[in-house]
């Protein structure tokens, strides 16, 4: 990729430079060749988005009841979903020019962050602002759910969002607390099944809306990828969409290795391979802290030599096996509403990871999917962060986000980040 950078700008969601304080524009050119791995054109659904509604109440009931099957059978129901947009035949780029149709009354694209470690979401905070659609991007909302959190996180992020609401004019970021205990840093128990519930509540209660769940420790997003996640959206042939996830992910990193990212040997030294397992749990990638660091090395090694597009491919990769998938960035939306498949699943439980991917995901038609557009670097496993921590990871992509947007934006911002404090590694 090639960019034309501008001291005091930051590179907008839509492909641009945008002053940080005056909104003025200087185009960035873009080009990288495609991958393509799986594409088809899709058309809009139009769908009884009325007798959905009628089903808010019944969903509802279900976040404060969610141990119990609280699902009556209904069928299925298509609705209204945003046009596949195509992609430039010149760069490969998805064409940012103009997005997707919202949809009225609410049309809004909202992203639930997972939180909390502010030691990642200072890494993030400026990926996600970019993406917001005030600077180009599609996010209308951003929930941070507070569910694991130290004072540091929760003090530093009321600063940060209070921050950036007021100087974007508008409530765009939000904390909910959903963690009652006296020590926030202890985890509640069943909280993961109960958000769950209430997403899939709102999901109902706005059909017209998109949603985001995202991990806290996400440390790159690539231009456009929520876009990208939207924009390639096929409910024909896909149920799930996930983001193509570089780093600690071992079904996305078993796809880069196939694609041949890995095979440079500054990379991958000791010839580590990524062992395909469609129960989800290779012997190289979950557990292993060293096929993590292979992920992230690759990454970095060719972030530095601007070959990026290395990770990327066109369309959508179909996960036929329907195994286990982390998600660590998805779209959610009204097309994943199926109450005889939630009703054949068993209610979600503690692991909802394995409710959605493997036992619900089981019970429908298609297979869910991994957007190659959609790219996004996920920094590591609770059972290895602290090994991968051992090395100086995260110190570069401190670097990464505070040269190429942190640095653009406004100086209050900076101060509360900080990131400027580590940016020499």
């Amino acid at each position: 990729m090639k960019t034309t950078t501008f001291q005091h700008h930051f590179i907008s969601e839509d492909g641009e430079l945008r002053s940080a304080a005056m909104g003025k524009y200087v185009y960035m050119y873009t080009s990288r060749p495609v991958i393509t791995v799986k594409s088809k054109e899709t058309t809009p659904n139009v769908g009884r988005i009325s007798v959905l509604l009628g089903m808010v109440l019944v969903v509802t009931c279900t976040t404060l009841a969610f141990i119990c099957s609280p699902f009556s059978p209904v069928n299925q129901m298509q609705v209204l979903q945003h046009a596949h947009v195509p992609r430039s035949h010149d760069s490969g780029e998805a064409e940012f020019g103009q997005i997707a149709p919202a949809y009225e009354p609410n049309p809004k694209n909202i992203l639930y962050i997972f939180t909390g470690r502010w030691r990642y979401l200072r890494i993030n905070f400026a990926y996600i602002y970019r993406s917001l659609r005030q600077n180009g991007g599609v996010l209308d909302r951003v929930y941070y759910v507070m569910i694991q959190y130290d004072d540091q996180t929760l003090s530093k992020l009321t600063e940060l969002t209070d921050s950036a609401n007021k100087y974007l004019g508008e409530k765009v970021f939000e904390l909910k607390i959903r963690n009652p205990n006296e020590d926030t840093t202890r985890l509640p128990k069943d909280v993961f099944p109960q958000v769950a519930y209430e997403i899939l509540a709102e999901i109902v209660k706005y059909p017209e809306r998109k949603y985001f769940k995202m991990d806290d420790d996400i440390v790159y997003i690539h231009p456009g990828a929520f876009r990208q996640l939207i924009e390639q959206q096929n409910t024909s042939e896909c149920f799930l969409h996930f983001a193509n996830i570089g780093g600690a992910n071992w079904r996305s990193s078993y796809i880069h290795q196939e694609m041949g990212v890995f095979d440079d040997k500054e990379i991958n030294p000791n010839n580590l391979r990524f062992e395909f397992n469609p129960k989800g749990n290779p012997r190289c990638g979950f557990k292993s802290a060293e096929c993590a660091q292979l992920a992230l090395r690759g990454f970095l090694h060719h972030y530095e030599n601007k070959s990026l597009d290395r990770f990327q491919f066109d369309g959508r990769y179909p996960t036929t096996e329907r195994g286990r998938y982390n998600i660590n960035l998805l779209l959610l939306d009204v097309n994943i509403i199926n109450f005889n498949a939630m009703l054949d699943s068993t209610p979600i439980g503690n692991d909802y990871e394995f409710w959605l991917t493997q036992k619900y995901s089981s019970k429908v038609k298609n297979p869910n999917c991994i957007v190659g557009g959609a790219f996004v670097v996920h920094f590591a496993y609770s059972v290895n962060e602290k090994e991968i921590r051992k090395q100086n990871f995260a110190e570069k992509f401190e670097t990464i986000a505070f040269n190429d947007l942190v640095k653009f934006l406004p100086g209050e911002f900076q101060n509360i980040l900080a990131l400027n404090a580590t940016s020499t590694a």
